[in-house]
This record gives C-alpha cells, sequence and structure tokens, in this order.
C-alpha cells in the first residue's frame, strides 16, 4: 500500500470510447521539495532538526518514533544554505550515514527496518537476479580546520570494512583495476573541520560504494517495503539484504524487490502510477 498526492489525470480510450483514467500520483514528500531555503540550526540534535523541517509539512506523512538517527551529538551551529528541505536532508543523511527514505506511508530518518522474512529461491522468490557494477570506490577529500589553523587530509582506495557478501568483496578487490592509483588531489569539503570528521567522512563514501556495487533482484510471494531488512537463501547460501525498491504486481499478487547492501540513505519521492478502469 503506497499512499501520496494525485498529480495529474488523463483519459484512457478504447476505439474512440473512454474506458478509464489514467491516474499518476508522488508522495507527501514533494512538499519538502518546494522551495529553497536559508536558516541557521543552533545547539539542536538531528532528531529535534528532522522534526522541525517534517512538522513544516503535512502530519499524516511522518511518525516521531521513525524518525531516530544513529548521529547524537549536537550541532553547535548548522546551516540550510539555499536548499530545499528535502535537498537539506538529503545532505545531512548522505554526510553522516543516515537511512532517509519514504516507505510508502510514512517518511523515515536514521535506521532502517528490521523485519524475520526469509525467503528463500525457487518456492517464496522468483526470477532471482544478481547485478554486479564495477566502479571506483576511491575517496579522496580535503579541508581546513579553522580552530587549528591547519589544512586536514583523508583519502582511501576503498573501504576496509566492507560487505561480507562475496561477490561485493570480489568487486571490491578488483575495482582498482577501472581506477588511477593517484589519490592525492581530491576534492575540498566544507562538512568537515576536523581530521576525525574527514576520516568519518571518506569511511562512510567508500562505505556506500562498496554497498552498491552488487544488487539483488526477484518477485516475492511476501510483502515487503522499503527500507525493510531480510534475507534470501539460495542453496546454502544466506544474503542479508535491504529493500530500495518495490515494485507491485497485481497479476502474480507479489512484489518485486530491488535490493542493495546495506548502505543507501536516501531514496527520492516514490512515484505511483495506478490505471483504473471503468
Amino acid at each position: 500500500m503506497s499512499k501520496g498526492i494525485i498529480t495529474e489525470l488523463s483519459s484512457v480510450e478504447l476505439h474512440g470510447s473512454a474506458v478509464g483514467l489514467h491516474v499518476k500520483g508522488i508522495s507527501h514528500t514533494i512538499v519538502l521539495d518546494d522551495m529553497k531555503k536559508s536558516r541557521t540550526f543552533l545547539q539542536r540534535g538531528m532528531d529535534d532538526i528532522v522534526l522541525s523541517i517534517l512538522t513544516e509539512g503535512p502530519g499524516e506523512f511522518y511518525q516521531r518514533e521513525a524518525i531516530k538517527s544513529t548521529y547524537t551529538q549536537e550541532f553547535k551551529y548548522l546551516t540550510q544554505y539555499n536548499e530545499t528541505n528535502f535537498e537539506f536532508l538529503k545532505r545531512l543523511d548522505k554526510r553522516y550515514g543516515q537511512w532517509f527514505y519514504f516507505d510508502g506511508m510514512r517518511m523515515q530518518f536514521g535506521q532502517k527496518k528490521a523485519t524475520s522474512i526469509k525467503l528463500i529461491n525457487g518456492s517464496s522468490l522468483h526470477s532471482f537476479g544478481i547485478q554486479a557494477n564495477m566502479s571506483a570506490h576511491k575517496v579522496s577529500l580535503g579541508g581546513y580546520n579553522y580552530n587549528g589553523a591547519s589544512n586536514i587530509r583523508n583519502a582511501a582506495a576503498c573501504t576496509s570494512s566492507g560487505s561480507k557478501d562475496s561477490i561485493a568483496a570480489i568487486v571490491r578487490h578488483n575495482q582498482g583495476t577501472v581506477v588511477q592509483e593517484e589519490l592525492s588531489v581530491g576534492a575540498y569539503t566544507t562538512n568537515a573541520q576536523t581530521n576525525d570528521e574527514i576520516q568519518e567522512m571518506v569511511k562512510l563514501q567508500t562505505s556506500g560504494s562498496d554497498a552498491n556495487s552488487v544488487y539483488y533482484s526477484g518477485i516475492s510471494y511476501f510483502p515487503l517495503g522499503l527500507g525493510q531488512v531480510f534475507s534470501i537463501i539460495n542453496q546454502t547460501v544466506e544474503h542479508e539484504l535491504i529493500v530500495t525498491e518495490v515494485t507491485h504486481i497485481s497479476q502474480v499478487h507479489g512484489t518485486i524487490p530491488v535490493i542493495s547492501r546495506p548502505f543507501r540513505q536516501m531514496l527520492p519521492p516514490l512515484i505511483i502510477q495506478t490505471y483504473m478502469y471503468l
């Protein structure tokens, strides 16, 4: 089930006669992406900031208990500069490694939703597929420590503690074949002011590249929602995964989940298309 706002209606015709309506809608999260804003948050925690932003929109698309970040430190000074609320929250979740998505009914920020669902390939799961993506994992960042009046820098060719998935491990080991080894010249960031902070950014970004190196897909006969953690058992191998995309297939009364390894912080507004026949 999904909840959202109808944004478009068009007629469906057959042999010159109207036979139905094509209904197009989008999730309530679209209200977060309506206008750019600039403001400052002083001495506030992440949950407090996120909740204050979500209260500016419709109250039915979030619940306080679903906003629970794993980053617990207080921000002494944090700015939203010429960004929509959605862009600002997207930047926060990417910088601090927080999950951020709309599960079809409610906004989720901070943590995943664990379930006890286990899908067995060939039984409760069909059309099982695996997609591996070879791309650069390396990250090199530089910044400036204003308190210490010194430059800061950190870099890594890949994550040192990546996914336990065997295919992801193969991609991680071989991704160096499609990149240059040089790491001394990188990007400049204003999101880190200390060595610990820039080291954390490099760790999060390399882990994200590692997580996105393998995707699993299939048709499930159990209901699955965005952000749910579950398992697929393929013969003697068990994969622990998280749902990042779901398409409802009414003909087979199931869902098609497209799954990534655990590190996907943000999902864009969910687009829903429904056909209603008269």
